[in-house]
């Protein structure tokens, strides 16, 4: 957390919009990706007082090709389908107060290898008693990665695996047998990178499945919030939020 003193900032008051897309991946050991669906949302909650609830939601969207787009039962679907506004279907109804709503979702599904955020190779070979072990990520260009770990099971050791080399950080859980690659971002600096280790020979399948996780501040789905304005006098409502890619399941089996 960013130091300093000074009081903990309170929950601003308005509107909070967040948008989130939840990643299930499934890649190939030997190459290619088996499947990858992604399921978005976009959350409001009331944050400021009950005039804030009675509130139209603006929303700019791309062309989204391939997205599956659905509405809260209550929200009028005519009119997000005709100006891209999401209301509730009777506007003198306000929205709920005090937890967050799900007033948008969306699902995309692909098999196409060059949209997955980022890739894995991993190279068992064993020589003289021993398991080399050489992975390497390849990420997309088209957003930076945050706090990526990519978690490749051993078998159970004695000592700890020898790393050679890595770019980043490494871990080993002796508790799990995991041996943790860390990056703490990855950018226009670092699309690529590798590690080496060595561990007492092994089968090859022994290394899988490697588990991903990390975090984005894009989405794959082009929308965002434009205006959120009153039902009652048509004026603007101060609205915040914050977009965001998770990892639900990400392996490679």
């Amino acid at each position: 957390a960013a130091g300093g003193g000074g009081p903990a900032m309170a929950s601003p008051d308005g509107v909070s919009l967040q948008i989130e897309e939840k990643l299930n991946v499934i890649l190939k050991k030997d190459g290619g990706l088996d499947t990858m669906e992604l399921q978005g949302t976009m959350m409001l909650e009331i944050k400021g007082g009950e005039e804030d609830a009675f509130i139209r939601v603006a929303v700019a969207a791309g062309s989204n090709e391939g997205f599956q787009f659905k509405t809260h039962p209550n929200i009028d679907k005519a009119l997000y389908a005709s100006e891209g506004v999401l209301g509730l279907k009777d506007p003198n109804r306000p929205f709920p107060m005090g937890s967050p709503l799900g007033i948008l979702k969306w699902r995309y599904q692909t098999r196409d290898e060059g949209q997955v955020p980022i890739s894995i190779n991993c190279w068992p070979s064993v020589s003289g008693g021993e398991s080399f072990v050489s992975i390497e990520y390849e990420a997309t260009d088209n957003f930076d990665l945050h706090n990526v770990v990519i978690s490749i099971p051993l078998p159970p050791l004695r000592d700890p695996p020898s790393v050679n080399q890595v770019d980043g950080d490494f871990r080993y859980d002796n508790r799990r047998n995991v041996l943790m690659w860390d990056i703490q971002l990855i950018d226009k600096s670092n699309r690529n990178g590798s590690m080496e280790f060595v561990v007492p020979a092994a089968e090859s399948d022994g290394f899988f499945p490697i588990n991903v996780n990390f975090t984005s501040k894009a989405t794959y789905c082009d929308v965002k919030v434009d205006t959120v304005t009153r039902t009652t006098d048509g004026g603007p409502v101060r609205y915040f939020g914050a977009s965001q890619i998770v990892c639900e399941s990400y392996q490679v089996v």
